[in-house]
C-alpha cells in the first residue's frame, strides 16, 4: 500500500505551482523578395536623387507661390470692389505713358525716360503721400550709393590696385 507513494519521494521532478513555463521558441522568417519587389526597390533607389531634387525645389518655390497667390487674391478682391477714383486715375497715368511714348522720338534713353517720367508725374498728382514716401526712400538709397561710390573712388585713388607702389 505504501509502495505507490515511493514514486512521489523525488519532489524536484514535479513542476512548481509558482513558476511560469517558458514560452516555446517561435521563429519567424521573412519571405525572400520576389522579382517584382526587387525591381520596385531598384527603381526606387534609382529615382531617389531625382525625387530629392524635386522635394528641394518644392521647398524653395512653395513660399514664393504662396505669397504670389495671396497677392493676386488681394488684388482681385480690391479690383472687384474698387474705390470710385481708381479707374480715372489709372486711365490718366496710362494715357500719360502713351503721350511720353509719342514725345520720345529719337534715342532709346528718351523712349525710356519720357514715358516713365510722365507716368510718375501724373501718379504723383493723384497720390501725393505715396509719391513723397517713394521719393524719400529713393533719395536715401541714391545718397547711400553715392557715398559708397565716393569711398570706393577714394580707396582706388590712394592705393592703385595695379599701379606702382609708393616707396
Amino acid at each position: 500500500m505504501y509502495e505507490d507513494f515511493s514514486v512521489i519521494e523525488n519532489l524536484e521532478g514535479l513542476p512548481s505551482l509558482y513558476t511560469v513555463p517558458e514560452p516555446p521558441q517561435l521563429s519567424h522568417k521573412e519571405p525572400e523578395a520576389g522579382p517584382v519587389e526587387q525591381s520596385v526597390a531598384s527603381l526606387r533607389k534609382w529615382a531617389e536623387p531625382y525625387t530629392d531634387q524635386c522635394l528641394e525645389m518644392y521647398r524653395t518655390v512653395e513660399p514664393t507661390l504662396t505669397t504670389s497667390v495671396k497677392t493676386v487674391t488681394a488684388a482681385y478682391e480690391f479690383l472687384s470692389d474698387p474705390p470710385p477714383e481708381l479707374y480715372p486715375s489709372v486711365g490718366v497715368v496710362g494715357f500719360s505713358g502713351f503721350v511720353g511714348l509719342f514725345l520720345a522720338k529719337g534715342s532709346r534713353v528718351k523712349r525710356l525716360v519720357f514715358p516713365v517720367g510722365l507716368m510718375a508725374l501724373s501718379a504723383s498728382l493723384f497720390y501725393p503721400q505715396e509719391a513723397a514716401s517713394i521719393a524719400k526712400v529713393s533719395l536715401d538709397t541714391v545718397y547711400s550709393r553715392a557715398q559708397q561710390g565716393r569711398v570706393a573712388v577714394e580707396t582706388l585713388w590712394k592705393e592703385p590696385p595695379f599701379g606702382k607702389k609708393k616707396s
